[in-house]
């Protein structure tokens, strides 16, 4: 949030400069980036801004937010909106699916409370392996897909094609992708020197060293010097390590832990396949028990269930008038 009222002096898919009031100048980072890897996993960040170049903004407006958890707010201009959660016709009743604090959701909203991460791949390879067929950033995967080809001795590089191609089919290896997703990012570290490597090593450190360079915003290389720890090991020396980021979209599911109205903290223990619906043919979307609501003596999620009710009516009711 801005500090102080100010402008935009430049703006590009990476960045975003501002002045303020007091004729400070300021640059902050856009675009994507990845959270600390935990247990094989990540999560991706996308830095957006609402200005453009020459705008002006007030104290306390958004130069940049996160898109994954704010929006602009279509009614106050200038504020953010803060994406808590969604919308779900929810049926208070007593079963098996709502006993305690247990509930049932149906499979048709499981995709509206996705989450989406990014599995981590990781290999640890020696400098006398031949490399080919990488994926690149942006290349959709599906479970099992080969992630690239390696031959674990290496192979003379000068020999004729036809040789090589021979001999590469017999000792090739492709580690395939455990996810079906979408290729995020690709990190290559490295320990040695690396005209020690063959042709295609040496060509994957390079170019990872182009992205790293990319992603800090200055020139570095994935030159580890022995320091990288790798499930508390050091990266072994003339090997490199190549971390290969799958994004994905993990739905909500059995046994997937959520909150309902503001409070109501619940397991689900069913995913229901077929569609529910009210007498007057509404479409019902998740099951909780009337008891577990007064158990927990809260009365709020009977107000916001029946606010939402009359503001869906509400709407729908605007929206004929105005388009008929």
């Amino acid at each position: 949030m801005a500090p102080q009222a100010g402008k935009v002096l430049s703006l590009s898919k990476t960045s975003i400069e501002v002045e303020y009031k007091d004729k400070t100048k300021k640059k902050y980072k856009l675009g994507e980036w990845y959270s600390r890897p935990e247990a094989g996993a990540s999560y991706k960040h996308r830095l957006v801004t609402s200005l453009s170049k020459g705008d002006k903004f007030k104290e306390g407006d958004p130069i940049y937010y996160d898109n994954s958890y704010f929006e602009m707010d279509w009614l106050y201009d200038g504020k953010l909106v803060y994406k808590s959660g969604v919308i779900l016709r929810t049926a208070l009743m007593e079963a098996n699916q709502t006993y305690e604090d247990s509930n049932a959701i149906t499979a048709s909203a499981t995709s509206k409370l996705s989450v989406s991460s990014s599995k981590i791949h990781s290999y640890i390879i020696s400098y006398d392996t031949v490399i080919t067929d990488m994926v690149k950033a942006g290349d959709k995967v599906k479970t099992g897909d080969k992630l690239f080809i390696m031959n674990e001795s290496a192979i003379n590089e000068n020999i004729d094609a036809d040789t090589k191609k021979a001999l590469m089919e017999l000792a090739r290896k492709s580690p395939g992708s455990k996810y079906t997703g979408t290729i995020g990012k690709i990190i290559i570290y490295h320990n040695g020197d690396p005209s020690e490597a063959t042709n295609s090593i040496k060509k994957i450190i390079k170019e990872g060293d182009k992205e790293l360079s990319k992603e800090k915003g200055k020139k570095v290389t994935g030159d580890t010097k022995g320091q990288l720890l790798i499930e508390g090991r050091p990266l072994p020396k003339n090997h490199i390590a190549i971390f290969i980021y799958v994004d994905v979209e993990e739905p909500y599911g059995l046994g997937d832990k959520g909150i309902f109205a503001n409070q109501l903290k619940a397991t689900t223990g069913e995913v229901i396949k077929d569609d529910i619906e009210t007498e007057n043919g509404d479409v019902v979307e998740a099951l909780f028990g009337d008891r577990a609501v007064y158990a927990r003596i809260v009365l709020s999620p009977m107000t916001i269930g029946t606010t939402n009710a009359l503001l869906t009516v509400i709407k729908d009711k605007a929206v004929k008038m105005y388009f008929g």
